[in-house]
């Protein structure tokens, strides 16, 4: 046999023998370098997490910073309706949608599409294409429909992220009958722009 074969062999076998303890300095740095690489790995994921964690906090924060809040009201002197963004970010696409209540005709606002935070605009109800303030709406109201309560909601878009919004209202008589409130019911994030 070719003596260099033969030596290769040897060498071969000898490194495929079990050895327990390193031999060199060299392996015993390889061996200590393993559990300090699952340490590593371990942190990192950890600072992942926690890095994915502020950021979702830091986007839920602008979101609720730039969320508008569009409800309708009346004027200080009742003469008239208006949508109002209560909210802190601009709201676009608003529109309340038209509401009847019973046999009633169908009751429409027109408004802004735009309204910037902290802004009120005009909010003009028209009943057969005639425009009504809040007092001719009382007396509609009283003449042919004065148990009736007229629920209704503005849906409109948010800026941060492209969110919609719907609050939702009920337009009713105040507990005597004598003049009417929009009560509040609810605010709702959407997925998507309401059919």
């Amino acid at each position: 046999m070719d003596p260099q074969l033969l030596q290769a062999v040897q060498s071969i076998a000898q490194s495929l023998q079990p050895h327990f303890w390193p031999k060199s300095l060299t392996e015993l740095v390889q061996l200590a370098l393993i559990p300090l690489t699952v340490w590593t790995l371990c942190y990192l994921k950890k600072y992942t997490d926690e890095t994915v964690k502020l950021r979702k906090a830091a986007r839920d924060q602008v979101e609720a910073t730039l969320m508008p809040i569009v409800v309708l009201t009346t004027a200080e002197d009742e003469k008239k309706f208006l949508v109002r963004n209560a909210g802190k970010g601009p709201a676009f696409n608003v529109e309340i949608r038209s509401f009847s209540a019973g046999r009633s005709p169908k009751l429409l606002f027109h408004h802004r599409s735009v309204i910037a935070a902290g802004e009120e605009h005009d909010a003009i109800l028209r009943i057969d294409s005639k425009p009504y303030g809040p007092g001719e709406f009382v007396n509609f109201v009283r003449q042919g429909y004065p148990d009736s309560e007229f629920p209704t909601t503005i849906c409109y878009q948010g800026i941060a992220k492209g969110y919609w919004y719907q609050t939702s209202h009920t337009i009713r008589f105040t507990e005597g009958k004598y003049d009417l409130i929009i009560q509040f019911d609810g605010l709702d994030r959407l997925d998507r722009r309401p059919e």
